[in-house]
């Protein structure tokens, strides 16, 4: 379910750009949205992996790393709206962090 909503707040975004006055409105607030909502979880996740260690050891005995998932998903946030090259790398690197897929 998580997964289904992180896919739909990053790429079935329309880019700003490339739409008409009316729609830009819209779409930002849709990018603005996206933003948020990663940047909370990001800033979650890392007091997460910083903060109950226990909790976290045992979580990356499991292969999944709240704090480099966290400080991907940061980035993540601040690529949303943008062309830029490594946003799909770091899109996937996000899922690979916290076993969504397997790539």
């Amino acid at each position: 379910m998580h997964m289904a909503r992180f896919e739909r707040l990053e790429w079935h975004a329309v880019s700003v750009a490339d739409d008409a006055a009316g729609k830009v409105k819209t779409d930002q607030a849709a990018f603005d949205e996206a933003q948020t909502v990663f940047g909370e979880l990001s800033e979650k996740l890392i007091a997460f992996g910083q903060s109950e260690r226990p909790a976290a050891y045992l979580i990356k005995c499991l292969g999944i790393d709240p704090v480099r998932a966290g400080r991907r998903l940061a980035v993540l946030a601040d690529e949303i709206g943008n062309l830029n090259e490594d946003r799909e790398a770091n899109y996937h690197a996000v899922a690979r962090l916290l076993k969504f897929e397997q790539y």
